[in-house]
């Protein structure tokens, strides 16, 4: 098989393995808002938006997972840079949790989550690996933009 065509595979299962992850999350914290909400607020981060939160960040997580496996090749880039920050800041919001010994769910998969620690560490950064990876080998990024 050729290296492109394995490439392609590769690619396509890594972001559909992320994008899964991401719908699983969006679909168990929408099952409970109020729960994901409190769950935001015990991060102690802007605590007075933990409601809007709760509300809008599933919509993001499933619209970007959708945009990663479905969407043109700009649209996949665009939804893996969005995951990517937002992995980025759900790592440091665990990170820094775990640092100052609050026993709290991380909130990753609404209730019922594992509590904050080198798990769900481990975990996010497993995923923005695969996600980086899955974009780095994205055929759609070495084709040549078209002229709009």
């Amino acid at each position: 098989m050729p290296r492109s065509r394995v490439n392609r595979h590769v690619s396509f299962a890594l972001r559909a393995g992320v994008a899964l992850v991401f719908v699983v999350a969006a679909v168990m914290k929408i099952r409970d808002p109020a729960a994901f909400a409190e769950q935001t607020g015990n991060y102690h981060f802007f605590p007075e938006l933990s409601n809007v939160i709760a509300v809008v960040l599933p919509s993001i997580e499933v619209l970007c997972a959708l945009a990663l496996l479905l969407g043109p090749w700009r649209w996949r880039n665009a939804a893996a840079l969005t995951l990517a920050c937002m992995l980025l800041l759900f790592t440091v919001a665990i990170a820094q949790a775990w640092a100052h010994g609050l026993n709290l769910e991380c909130g990753c998969f609404g209730s019922g989550s594992t509590r904050v620690g080198p798990w769900p560490i481990l975990r996010n950064l497993g995923l923005l690996s695969a996600l980086l990876t899955g974009l780095w080998l994205d055929p759609g990024r070495r084709r040549k933009p078209e002229l709009s």
